[in-house]
């Protein structure tokens, strides 16, 4: 009984990560397509504005890649119930790092916005 359980319990968490995986290439490939419409990037006025975007920009870019590297380490397939569990958690960091990465962006169009606003 406590075997079917066990196995149960990891074919629903196989089961959500593979729902993970999917949000989190969705959200890479929408970042990467924001990042990409929004270059060559104009600077502002500001060196103070363009440090901050260009810290924004990079964070963003190392969180992109991060996340990119976990989704690519999940995708060969295994079959003992510890590597599993490890691909598992590695999903949900690179879940975790692809959400980051899309905040960095929008962080980064605030801060455009508000100093628009401020000139």
């Amino acid at each position: 009984m406590l075997k079917s359980h066990l196995r149960r319990d990891l074919r629903s968490l196989k089961r959500q990560a593979r729902k993970d995986r999917w949000i989190t290439v969705a959200v890479l490939a929408g970042v990467a397509a924001a990042w990409v419409r929004q270059l060559p990037f104009a600077p502002a006025g500001s060196d103070v504005l363009f440090g901050l975007s260009f810290l924004l920009m990079a964070g963003s870019g190392v969180a992109w890649l991060v996340s990119a590297c976990h989704v690519f380490m999940t995708i060969r397939r295994s079959e003992e119930p510890a590597s599993e569990i490890r691909r598992i958690s590695i999903t949900d960091r690179a879940k975790e790092w692809a959400f980051r990465a899309l905040g960095a962006y929008a962080a980064w169009h605030l801060l455009h916005f508000l100093a628009s606003l401020l000139r």
